[in-house]
């Protein structure tokens, strides 16, 4: 008889129903106790998410799912190839667990939440506002164009779960970036563009940051150049203020400004170059103490900004080589995202990990 444990499945292939297949024979014989399943798969076989679906319940008997189709899929703590599927089951009662779509409404004794989200004009705003009324804290993926699972594909703002206390995490956050300048005080800005930085054009102020060989190319630029945005008027007590990435799309060399790809209300910007040194390091030692404070993982959900891993650091540079060093045995399952979620705020560039196991 199989005991209640953690189980997870993974695959990947040119055609859905090899995939499908060789999920459901990793698991077949070993579902007991698990009540809830979690699934990911690439958006090549949303067509086919319906029959998944079915499939999965048909085998396993776990009648909730929740998931996200859309972005590369991560399974076993590796890139799969593009048409792929990941699978994690949790061992947990019925009570222990409360799906969600749209603004969650959570029962109090339910300490955190998992969170899929459809990215979509000014949605990061809107999203934290909604997640942080709740009393839950909230981690997960937000994939642009993407459809979530809550027993059923659909294309709403979100979807998830929140846990009560029967399952514990240990939330990691990486974010591999290091600052270029000082913070500097936005003197004009309008929506999403900023048009004064100090006294000076934010150009100005980027090319002394990033330097004119950088700024010379725009596309290079934008894809290891990002912003971080404080707002001092809303710190906390007097602390530091919370920063918060966004991406530059657009510099204006005519009119002197950039654009973001969303709209903050800020009082100082920062400019971050991507550190791929330091990401690792960064979670390795968060990792390390983890394992110290928090007893043994019996699983972990991984969510990687797309502009990180291989193709962002360069070879040997590969933070899920760094997680599968913690216990090769563990499922570990996620998601490639454009956006990510931890402690229910909106965050970018970021690698967002939670070790899960049982209280």
């Amino acid at each position: 008889m199989p005991s209640s444990r953690f189980r997870s499945a993974y695959a990947s292939g040119e055609h859905t129903s090899a995939v499908l297949k060789s999920c459901l024979a990793q698991i077949d014989g070993l579902v007991a106790g698990q009540e809830l399943g979690i699934v990911y798969f690439s958006r090549s076989l949303q067509d086919e998410a319906d029959k998944i679906l079915d499939s999965l319940r048909d085998v396993t008997g776990i009648e909730h799912w929740v998931g996200a189709c859309g972005g590369e899929v991560i399974g076993g703590g590796r890139l799969l190839e593009p048409t792929a599927m990941a699978i994690l089951l949790i061992p947990i009662e019925a009570g222990q667990f409360q799906l969600f779509d749209g603004m969650p409404d959570t029962d109090p004794s339910h300490g955190f939440g998992l969170v899929h989200a459809t990215i979509e004009a000014d949605m990061g705003n809107d999203l934290a506002r909604w997640l942080l009324a709740s009393d839950c804290g909230f981690y997960g993926a937000q994939v642009r164009d993407g459809l979530h699972i809550n027993n059923a594909l659909f294309a709403g703002s979100m979807s998830g779960v929140t846990f009560g206390p029967a399952l514990t995490i240990h939330p990691i956050i990486s974010r591999g970036l290091t600052a270029l300048g000082p913070p500097r005080r936005i003197t004009n800005m309008y929506g999403d563009v900023i048009a004064g930085v100090g006294g000076q054009d934010p150009i100005t102020a980027l090319r002394a940051d990033a330097g004119e060989i950088l700024l010379r190319d725009p596309v290079r630029l934008r894809e290891h150049v990002v912003a971080g945005l404080l707002n001092h008027e809303e710190a906390d007590g007097g602390g530091e203020p919370k920063i918060e990435f966004a991406a530059i799309t657009d510099l204006d060399d005519y009119h002197r400004r950039l654009s973001l790809d969303r709209t903050l209300h800020a009082t100082h910007v920062q400019f971050y170059r991507r550190d791929p040194t330091q990401g690792i390091e960064n979670l390795e030692r968060a990792l390390g103490a983890a394992i110290e404070t928090f007893r043994q993982p019996e699983a972990a959900l991984y969510f990687m900004s797309a502009r990180r891993g291989p193709r962002l650091f360069g070879t040997g540079h590969d933070e899920l080589s760094a997680i599968r060093s913690i216990d090769r045995n563990m499922p570990i399952i996620g998601l490639v995202t454009d956006r990510e979620v931890f402690a229910s705020s909106d965050e970018y560039c970021s690698s967002v990990m939670l070790l899960i196991g049982r209280a």
